[in-house]
C-alpha cells in the first residue's frame, strides 16, 4: 500500500517483506535515502532494523510506523535514531508530505 502510493508520487521504492530482506536491499542499493518500516514485522522487528540501519548506514533516515502509540516504544525509536514515528492509522499523504520535507532539508 505505502510502496504503490509513494511510487505513484514519483519516489523510487524498494519493498521488503521483513527486516532481513530490507537489510539485503540496503546492502545492494547504497543510494537509498529513507527507510519506512513498521515496528512489528516477522523475523526482525522495526526497532532492530532501525538499530542495524543506523549503525551500518548512518546516511539513511528511518521512519517507523506503529499500531500502538506506546510512548516508551516511540522514545526508544527516537533514541535509536528514527527521524519520525507515525502511529496507525497514518494518512498516506502525511507520509508523502514528510518525505517532501526531508528532501527539502537534504537539498538546502
Amino acid at each position: 500500500m505505502f510502496s504503490t502510493f509513494l511510487d505513484k508520487c514519483g519516489h523510487h521504492v524498494l519493498a521488503a517483506g521483513d527486516g532481513e530482506e530490507a537489510l539485503v536491499l540496503l546492502e545492494e542499493n547504497p543510494n537509498v535515502q529513507v527507510v519506512i518500516s513498521d515496528i512489528r514485522m516477522p523475523k526482525m522487528d522495526g526497532l532492530e532494523l532501525l538499530r542495524i540501519t543506523s549503525e551500518r548506514f548512518p546516511h539513511i533516515s528511518v521512519i517507523l510506523i506503529t499500531g500502538h502509540g506506546d510512548p516508551e516504544i516511540i522514545t526508544s525509536a527516537r533514541k535509536l535514531g528514527a527521524v519520525e514515528c507515525f502511529v496507525k492509522p497514518v494518512r498516506l499523504t502525511r507520509i508523502r508530505e514528510y518525505l517532501d520535507e526531508l528532501e527539502t532539508e537534504s537539498t538546502s
